[in-house]
């Protein structure tokens, strides 16, 4: 989809980010504010979500098949049906620029283009 086409979605868009559907199916975590994180993004995934217009990306995609492959398959399942955003030389060009100012670990280089 284009940057174009999501900004004039009808309803309020929203980038659904890697964390948002690690914490929808991650085991509950036994740090209190990991935990007060989980409940409340599965909360608004269960009774809000509808209220917007959902996108992602082929990064957050690829992040979330990565690692054990069960919990992969079910950060696999929770973006099914959610539109991915296009990526265009603009985008490239804007996180390599990030990446050159920002103090992003070279392991994180993703999150300059959730950014």
């Amino acid at each position: 989809m284009s940057y174009e086409a999501f900004m004039s979605a009808p309803k309020i868009a929203i980038y659904v980010e890697t964390t948002i559907v690690s914490y929808i199916t991650a085991r509950p975590s036994r740090d209190p504010f990991l935990l007060g994180c989980q409940q409340l993004t599965r909360r608004w995934w269960r009774q809000d979500r509808g209220k917007f217009s959902l996108f992602t990306s082929q990064v957050v995609r690829d992040e979330a098949g990565r690692g054990e492959p069960l919990m992969a398959k079910r950060r696999s399942q929770v973006l099914k049906g959610i539109s991915n955003l296009d990526f265009n030389d603009d985008v490239d060009a804007l996180a390599k620029a990030i990446l050159k100012k920002a103090p992003i670990p070279a392991k994180a280089a993703d999150d300059a283009f959730h950014i």
